[in-house]
């Protein structure tokens, strides 16, 4: 029986569900706490999946996780499998959230911000 993941929800005794922030073709994407590090999470939920899609996603995830530090990757903290269900545990962005329709939003981003991410893409291109 898959898990049950709703708003309050704990899973692994460790992350606690809070907001959804999106549902997409891939995934549900849940704002969490992660109790034990004591920080916000992005908690994305794989929906399902056939074949092998499962492990060769989270065998995905876990090479993912071991990138850290690179500014055009998200970090990913964990990756676990929960009642034949895939989950990514990752660092929550801030420039994304949920609006009160349930609808992803992208947060505006101030002028030396976009500034910065144009020279961020010119140096990606030019690399």
């Amino acid at each position: 029986m898959p898990a049950e993941v709703k708003k309050g929800t704990e899973l692994r005794e460790r992350y606690v569900i809070s907001d959804l922030i999106g549902v997409g073709g891939f995934a549900t994407v849940w704002r969490a706490t992660d109790k034990v590090a004591g920080r916000d999470v992005a908690l994305k939920r794989l929906l399902k999946l056939s074949g092998n899609d499962l492990p060769r996603l989270l065998d995905e995830g876990r090479k993912t996780a071991k990138l850290k530090g690179h500014r055009n990757i998200v970090e990913v903290h964990e990756v676990f499998e929960l009642d034949g269900e895939g989950f990514l545990v990752a660092c929550r962005s801030e420039f994304v959230t949920a609006d009160a329709a349930g609808g992803v939003r992208v947060l505006p981003l101030d002028g030396p911000s976009i500034g910065g991410v144009g020279v961020d893409i010119a140096a990606e291109l030019a690399s």
